[in-house]
């Protein structure tokens, strides 16, 4: 029987590697996550969905948006993309 020096390295590195899992594995058990809203934001999201769905319900929009709406609609809105790649490029 011929016993090869890497065939242990390997066997050495493979244990390490699974007690390795088995500490991360433990740790993502403890770990809880938790979020809290404020009453202020909840405030803010209520309001913010109210004025929208009124918005909406009446039918309320402005007059840009009813114009690029009925040209996407009518199949005639072309997208300028050299705008769209120069205001891109201004944040980078």
């Amino acid at each position: 029987m011929k016993i090869d020096a890497t065939s242990s390295i390997y066997a050495t590195q493979r244990y390490r590697m699974i007690g390795n899992r088995t500490a991360v594995q433990e740790n993502k058990k403890q770990g809880n996550d938790d979020i809290e809203i404020s009453g202020e934001a909840i405030s803010f999201a209520k309001a913010f969905g109210a004025a929208k769905a009124g918005l909406e319900k009446n039918g309320h929009t402005s007059p840009r948006v009813e114009s690029i709406r009925n040209m996407v609609a009518s199949g005639t809105y072309k997208v300028e993309a050299e705008q769209i790649a120069d205001s891109i490029l201004m944040y980078i």
